[in-house]
């Protein structure tokens, strides 16, 4: 669906419904165009080394030395055991991290990250971040949009639930930079096929526009900071337990 806000910031409420064990691939993408800008901004003539608290640098330090252990997983299907693997060295250098700075806060020293260290580790970062969009690609040539995780039996693995089809999954992955143009246009082909105007399953641009402008010129005497604009046939997911598309 779409959001049009006027007064507040944007929420997402597919994401507040699955906090603490929701995996949302939106976020991923978002997450992506973050990495390729900060990457980009290091890569510029002119860039020298940082100096930061000490403690962001050994979180920085232990997070990479996670990412690049985990390089060569990237090139064969994840198991449900290198999933938790991965995201436990990952966790332990947040946890590490929040027991020195929560109870006694920064401790004043400073270190020097290196402008080279912090470009390999956005490298590695996006080389994560790509596999993981891939590996949300379905059979039909859409994409994933939210997943949820479970700690399998025994809790030596992290298993991974697929959700329905949603739109704005496909509209974060044409937005995440990660497709060519040739890979966009069969995604918005197989979006046409999948929920075309035939079945009432997409938003009409020039509608969207109309609303837009209904919105931005609304009376004052009656007003609404938001709409939440739907294709004719999306299902509610807040209130409606199908499994379909939603």
């Amino acid at each position: 669906g779409l959001w049009l806000n006027t007064q507040r910031p944007e929420w997402n409420d597919a994401n507040n419904a699955l906090v603490g064990h929701g995996v949302s691939v939106v976020t991923l993408c978002h997450l992506r165009r973050f990495v390729v800008f900060l990457r980009t901004l290091l890569q510029r003539p002119g860039c020298a080394d940082f100096a930061v608290s000490e403690e962001v640098a050994e979180w920085l330090s232990a997070t990479g030395g996670a990412l690049e252990e985990s390089l060569p997983l990237l090139d064969a299907p994840f198991s449900d055991r290198d999933r938790k693997r991965v995201l436990d060295a990952l966790g332990e250098a947040g946890s590490r991290y929040r027991s020195l700075v929560y109870p006694q806060g920064f401790s004043g020293k400073k270190k020097s990250v290196m402008r080279g260290s912090l470009i390999d580790f956005f490298e590695n970062v996006l080389r994560h971040v790509d596999r993981s969009i891939a590996s949300n690609e379905r059979e039909d040539g859409l994409y994933h949009s939210y997943n949820l995780m479970s700690v399998t039996a025994g809790g030596e693995g992290i298993a991974i639930r697929r959700l329905g089809l949603m739109l704005e999954g496909q509209v974060a992955i044409l937005n995440s930079g990660c497709l060519s143009p040739v890979e966009c246009l069969r995604l918005l082909q197989a979006l046409r096929q999948s929920k075309g105007l035939e079945k009432d399953g997409l938003l009409v641009p020039a509608e969207i526009a109309n609303t837009y402008f209904y919105l931005a010129h609304q009376h004052r005497s009656a007003w609404t900071h938001e709409l939440d604009l739907r294709a004719h046939s999306d299902l509610a997911w807040w209130n409606h337990a199908a499994s379909g598309s939603v």
